[in-house]
């Protein structure tokens, strides 16, 4: 009787190569396809970082992909920046932005030195707290790097958690190639706004007019901003077809600006135009370049650092030397609530939820919780009784 041929042995690892260390202490790979045979290549070295790198590289030669690995953390930027940031994402200047920060410290580590070196990361947060981390290449202003908040260091963390999510899933490096590490704790809300007066006088200080006498970007900016409460983003990319002049009203497309680029969670919002801003807007739609009210769909980042800069100079308030686009849309919130406005209007300006602008907003409405406790009078005669 004839003994049936036995199953080829797969030697360790299902068929997949693997690394066996020497006496010698020199790495080599392993590997058994499943046919009875197993070879071995010497990687030539003692490091195993080194031996990881070549292990990897003979794995992608077997899928005919040798060109394909990335070996270095710059590459995976790279690749990550080219072939999903600059066709599909919305904030690409932000990411973009966060990429070469991390290029700059990160960018020329293997990604094996990556693994055996977590602290990297965990260094160059400190670094970018203590604003001592190496400066991006490109970098146009001249002025002192500031300190990173936790907020920014969330964002670029996330950056390069996205871009190693990315570089994996097609197949360019390992599922595990970056090193566990601890993301920055959410910063606290900032919860800095513009009383009415300091409000008016930024709208009055920030009349600028550029070079051929039109209204500033700048001061468009600013208006759009106080006087809609719109995201950055919405601003810039906002067109002159989304502002309805004979209606008074700004169409807010979120997220759907960019022919090809991902649709934003955000919800379209419309905006009644304020009675003070229909005659900026319509100024500066007579005075219009382009599609764009702003002219083009960049950020006035260089004339916003300007306006902080001369308006603290001006005031001395730290308010303004610590301005945001976001203090703005939080002021115009804050002012609304302030003078009354129902949350739910205020929800309905913002595009956001009621429940997020009730904890937001809700302390600064007037005679907030008195209602609660004068919810009824007692019986005078009632209570003559118990006096």
């Amino acid at each position: 009787m004839k003994k049936s041929p036995s199953t080829p042995r797969t030697r360790n690892r299902d068929g997949q190569p693997w690394l066996q260390q020497l006496d010698s202490g020199i790495w080599r790979i392993c590997h058994s396809p499943g046919d009875g045979t197993t070879t071995r290549l010497s990687t030539k070295t003692k490091d195993e970082g080194q031996a990881k790198e070549a292990l990897e590289r003979y794995r992608l030669s077997l899928k005919g992909e040798t060109s394909k690995a990335l070996l270095t953390v710059g590459a995976v930027f790279d690749y990550y920046s080219e072939q999903h940031v600059s066709a599909k994402a919305n904030d690409v200047e932000r990411r973009d932005l966060a990429l070469g920060w991390l290029r700059a410290s990160l960018g020329d580590m293997t990604i094996a030195a990556l693994q055996r070196n977590p602290l990297a990361i965990q260094q160059y947060m400190q670094a970018r707290r203590a604003a001592t981390a190496p400066v991006y290449v490109g970098r146009a202003t001249t002025n002192p790097v500031r300190k990173a908040g936790e907020g920014t260091l969330r964002y670029e963390m996330n950056a390069l958690v996205t871009a190693f999510n990315y570089a994996a899933k097609h197949q360019r490096i390992p599922a595990n190639a970056l090193p566990h590490f601890d993301m920055p704790d959410a910063p606290e809300p900032n919860d800095i706004w513009l009383t009415e007066t300091e409000h008016d006088w930024l709208l009055e200080f920030v009349r600028w007019e550029d070079e051929e006498g039109r209204m500033s970007r700048i001061w468009r900016f600013v208006a759009l901003a106080l006087g809609t409460a719109a995201r950055k983003s919405a601003i810039i990319q906002l067109p002159w077809e989304d502002v309805d002049l004979a209606a008074g009203r700004v169409y807010y497309r979120q997220g759907v600006q960019r022919s090809g680029a991902q649709r934003s969670s955000k919800r379209t919002v419309t905006v009644p135009i304020a009675d003070w801003l229909l005659p900026l807007l319509q100024r500066a739609y007579e005075e219009r370049k382009g599609e764009y009210v702003l002219d083009d769909a960049t950020e006035p980042s260089g004339a916003f650092e300007t306006l902080c800069r001369r308006a603290f100079k001006a005031t001395g308030n730290p308010k303004f030397r610590d301005l945001t686009p976001h203090v703005m849309r939080h002021t115009t919130a804050t002012l609304m609530a302030r003078a009354g406005v129902p949350i739910v209007n205020i929800a309905g300006v913002l595009g956001n939820s009621v429940a997020v602008c009730q904890r937001n907003y809700l302390h600064h409405t007037p005679d907030h919780l008195v209602n609660a406790v004068n919810f009824r009078t007692p019986i005078s005669t009632i209570t003559e009784q118990l006096l």
